[in-house]
């Protein structure tokens, strides 16, 4: 047991010096096809102390409220999705969380007023994919109180899910997609 262990030990050992001189050995140049320094980009990884300059004082990072946040991303429009019939389909996803699109239009509006309490027992977080303002932002979430409604464009998402969305207002589960 104790000869495993002694060899274990020479081994780990002989792996540490290796690191330790490829480590402190300068670096090769294989190509270098010119254009800007890289180099800022590595100082904050491993800073060198420089005794000429202080360094200048970083800006503390600003927080922000969401409404401010949500407002920068306004509007959102999705060119690939529009207001209109869903046919019902069964998919096979699971784990998805239920999601749901809408925009700022009638059909959406008349949609969540009926569908809201049913997207709440979800726990369905719902995407605005078509909205012009933080106003019809804030009007939206009125009508469906405890729902989650975040702006976002339904442009990617439409074809990463690969359900060939084109239209909105739509229910997508873990079983299915419905209007």
């Amino acid at each position: 047991m104790n000869h495993i262990v002694l060899i274990a030990a020479i081994g780990l050992l002989s792996t540490t010096t290796v690191f330790a001189q490829t480590a402190s050995a300068p670096l090769i140049v294989v190509e270098d096809r010119g254009g800007d320094s890289a180099l800022p980009y590595y100082q904050s990884l491993h800073p060198q102390p420089d005794q000429a300059t202080p360094p200048a004082p970083m800006p503390a990072p600003r927080a922000g409220n969401t409404a401010d946040a949500e407002a920068a991303m306004l509007p959102v429009r999705s060119t690939q999705l529009s207001p209109g019939e869903v046919q019902r389909r069964v998919i096979r996803a699971p784990g998805l969380t239920a999601l749901f699109l809408i925009g700022d239009d009638e059909r959406s509006r008349a949609w969540l007023r009926q569908r809201q309490v049913a997207l709440r027992e979800l726990g369905a977080v719902g995407l605005v994919v078509n909205v012009e303002s933080a106003a019809a932002l804030a009007e939206l979430r009125r009508l469906a109180p405890g729902l989650t409604l975040s702006p976002a464009s339904g442009d990617d998402l439409a074809q990463r899910l690969g359900l060939g969305l084109r239209h909105y207002p739509v229910l997508i589960t873990a079983t299915g997609v419905e209007q």
